[in-house]
């Protein structure tokens, strides 16, 4: 297994994670049946492994976090490019300006900012939903300018998505940054689950060889409860049934209730519930 995960993208870790978890388990369950091998034999390798469990994962972390960051600053690079495009492109920015300065120009001639600011975000609005983008556009801005209408933010939001939805190239980096989003939540599912089942079977095997495991048992049981914490948020948000993650402690119960304050999982930006420990 890489040791530092160069090259992999974020589910490429998430496998590779669970891989080396899942072998480095298997390896203290078989140790758990040996008992023709020694106890101090048994008792080094239990060791040894259960701190390999914990560098994976920590490398891991460090890994999916350096590959979001980086992924999260070029789709944002791409999002944030102003390309010029054709002709006619170019001269509708161009009307779209004019207008704009010449709805702004009557309004103060007339004293009549502020009334006029929100006639503009409601016209705005209207066009948006006929869906006339230019003229929604037009009149949002205008109205920004005159008095900061909340509507017209709403509109002038809702417009720049919908033109880069209509761009093929910002439209993959606005994919890239929902399935940033995506990954780093199954990371949490499926890598704490998997954390979660190496250290259960560290601490089966240390309370076989008569070791204290209790900091193994514990970190186990929470490392299962952030991953089902995860399955949780994830399959409400996607209205899909719940399953528990592979791994989990299944004697730590979740209640989920709506609606609420949701302790996410870190990085992962799913809302709409709330996950406690029974």
């Amino acid at each position: 297994m890489p040791t530092n995960f160069e090259g992999l993208d974020g589910r490429q870790i998430i496998t590779a994670t669970q891989k080396e978890l899942h072998r480095l388990a298997s390896e203290m369950r078989v140790l758990l049946a040996m008992d023709e091998v020694s106890v101090e034999h048994r008792s080094r390798r239990r060791r040894e492994n259960t701190a390999a469990v914990r560098g994976v994962r920590e490398q891991a972390k460090a890994a999916l976090a350096a590959w979001a960051k980086a992924e999260a600053a070029e789709a944002r690079k791409r999002l944030a490019a102003n390309d010029l495009g054709t002709p006619a492109e170019e001269m509708r920015r161009n009307t779209v300006e004019l207008r704009i300065g010449r709805l702004v120009e009557q309004a103060r001639a007339r004293g009549e900012e502020r009334a006029l600011a929100g006639d503009y975000a409601r016209r705005a609005d209207q066009a948006y939903s006929l869906g006339n983008l230019d003229e929604a556009e037009t009149y949002a801005r205008a109205s920004q300018e005159l008095g900061q209408e909340p509507l017209a933010r709403e509109v002038l939001a809702l417009v720049a998505y919908d033109r880069t939805a209509e761009d093929p190239a910002k439209a993959r980096a606005l994919q890239s940054l929902g399935d940033i989003d995506v990954v780093t939540a199954a990371f949490h599912r499926d890598v704490s689950g998997a954390y979660s089942a190496a250290l259960q079977a560290s601490g089966a095997l240390g309370q076989t060889l008569g070791e204290t495991a209790t900091e193994e048992v514990s970190e186990a049981a929470s490392a299962s409860i952030e991953a089902k914490m995860a399955a949780a948020i994830t399959s409400m948000h996607n209205g899909t049934p719940y399953k528990a993650p592979d791994g989990a402690v299944h004697s730590e119960p979740l209640s989920i209730s709506r609606p609420g304050h949701v302790p996410q999982p870190d990085g992962a930006r799913l809302s709409g519930m709330t996950v406690d420990k029974d």
